[in-house]
């Protein structure tokens, strides 16, 4: 059996970027105020063809259902349909469809995951960035790329 899939007559705008990591992942918000993310553009973004959120839906049924169980998730609302025939996905599965959609993003999250569980602390990749370049002054990081490009440079013989 499948998710129900809410067709709305009414457009959700998925416009705001909430994963610095992940800018073609586009989120909006249900007329209730859920956060969702547009699973159509997303594929399209990157590339992946022939996206269909049935089989997303029957492939990952157990997983779903670890989220509905321990998040208390309504099964009414994890899935939309925009009038364009863009598929919206509950916020609360985005790793899950990340992962599904790219095995490679689920490689990523299981090192930022490791790193939590080791460390008890994990930054993004694109936060450390971010971080740095606000908070090194720039005569840091730029002597910091002039000692990677000396240590890049091959040696005279």
């Amino acid at each position: 059996m499948d998710y129900k899939t809410t067709s709305l007559t009414k457009a959700i705008k998925t416009e705001e970027q909430l994963v610095t990591e992940i800018p073609q992942l586009l989120f909006g918000s249900t007329e209730d105020g859920l956060p969702v993310f547009d699973a159509t553009a997303f594929c399209e973004d990157v590339g992946i063809e022939g996206f269909n959120h049935k089989t997303f839906m029957r492939v990952c049924k157990p997983f779903i259902e670890g989220y509905v169980k321990s998040l208390k998730l309504n099964i009414a609302k994890l899935f939309y349909t925009n009038p364009d025939g863009h598929v919206l996905i509950a916020a609360e599965l985005m790793n899950l469809f990340l992962s599904y959609a790219d095995p490679r993003l689920l490689a990523y999250f299981d090192t930022i995951l490791r790193d939590a569980l080791e460390n008890g602390v994990a930054y993004s990749l694109g936060f450390a960035i971010q971080s740095a370049a606000e908070r090194v002054p720039t005569e840091v990081l730029e002597d910091i790329i002039k000692q990677r490009n000396d240590e890049q440079q091959p040696a005279d013989d």
